[in-house]
């Protein structure tokens, strides 16, 4: 996934996968999973063609789904990112098998 990453993106840095791999994961599903048996099939998304085309190479660099959930959070309880971050971390810690796995 990193390679095609690096050619639509003209380059790929960490943080440039991320924004990638979020894009894809936008996409939905079925090319999520596509793109993971076979990354070089994402060269037939229209929006990939699109950009080829148009010589883009932000496509599929999505970095604001990054915060879609923490963003969603913040909706549903009026709570700030402080809070998501917090809430995410209680739930990490209660999580089944967390505790027993640090032995605690």
């Amino acid at each position: 996934m990193w390679a095609a990453a690096y050619l639509i993106g003209g380059g790929c840095s960490d943080d440039s996968f991320i924004d990638f791999r979020a894009g894809v994961i936008a996409l939905g599903r079925e090319w999520y999973e596509r793109v993971l048996a076979s990354p070089d099939g994402l060269a037939d998304h229209p929006v990939v063609r699109q950009a080829a085309i148009e010589a883009d190479d932000g496509t599929l660099f999505a970095e604001s789904v990054n915060y879609v959930a923490s963003e969603a959070y913040e909706q549903v309880t009026g709570g700030d990112d402080d809070a998501f971050y917090e809430a995410m971390k209680a739930r990490r810690h209660s999580a089944v098998g967390v505790d027993e796995a640090r032995g605690s």
